[in-house]
């Protein structure tokens, strides 16, 4: 066979070998076209996954996620009926504290011990005052930004009181009209709002107004205590 036999068939092969790599990879490209990940579809996910992280950190941080808070405060009761107690009984005082447990973002839980205690407003006597000691369960609802400074709330519910009174010793008896009741346990009820400071990551001052009725027999014995406390 002569040389320009011999390179006319290298030629040939060498074009048919060309050809085919060419196909070959013109076949890759539309498969990695058609089966494998766009660019463009790659980045919309990975935005679409850091949107999410993103809105979650944001809740997570926004909400208050200790389930428990404690309260402790104090203030003024002011006596409002019936007109024997209101007319005839000092401002008195009282002392709370209580438990919070949280249910969901605004609404929680809050059982509430109280003591508040009277005296009478007569001259002449010793003895006499009028103690209450009442345990409560509430709904509370809190209103707001749960991460704000500044939360007002409400809250409301039911449980016993009990009622005692301290004997009287009156220099002149029989000129003397004094208040009293039985002592006894008694259903009460009570509503309230408040205000809350934020004094720490986990702590607030709060201040809140209530207004309180005990089921006693006859007239029901109603009061207002004013509280100033602390919660943590």
């Amino acid at each position: 066979m002569d040389r320009a036999a011999v390179r006319g068939a290298k030629n040939k092969l060498d074009s048919q070998c060309g050809e085919s790599y060419q196909k070959g990879q013109v076949m890759q490209d539309d498969t990695y076209k058609e089966f494998g990940p766009h660019k463009g579809d790659v980045m919309k996910k990975l935005s679409l996954i850091a949107a999410v992280l993103l809105c979650l950190t944001a809740v997570a941080a926004a909400q208050d996620v200790k389930p428990i808070d404690i309260y402790i405060g104090g203030g003024v009761s002011i006596p409002n009926a019936p007109e024997g107690f209101k007319d005839g009984f000092k401002m008195g005082y009282h002392g709370m504290g209580g438990i919070e447990a949280k249910a969901f973002t605004g609404f929680s839980l809050l059982f509430l011990a109280d003591y508040n205690r009277f005296s009478p407003d007569v001259e002449g006597i010793d003895g006499g005052e009028i103690s209450l000691l009442s345990f409560t369960l509430n709904a509370k609802l809190g209103l707001g930004v749960p991460a704000a400074p500044l939360k007002p709330y409400f809250f409301g519910g039911v449980g016993l009181a009990n009622t005692s009174v301290s004997d009287i010793d009156a220099s002149e008896p029989d000129d003397i009209t004094v208040f009293t009741m039985e002592s006894k346990t008694d259903a009460c009820f009570g509503v309230g709002a408040g205000l809350e400071f934020k004094a720490g990551p986990s702590a607030a001052i709060f201040v809140q107004g209530r207004y309180m009725i005990i089921a006693t027999e006859g007239d029901a014995l109603s009061y207002f205590p004013i509280t100033v406390g602390f919660k943590f």
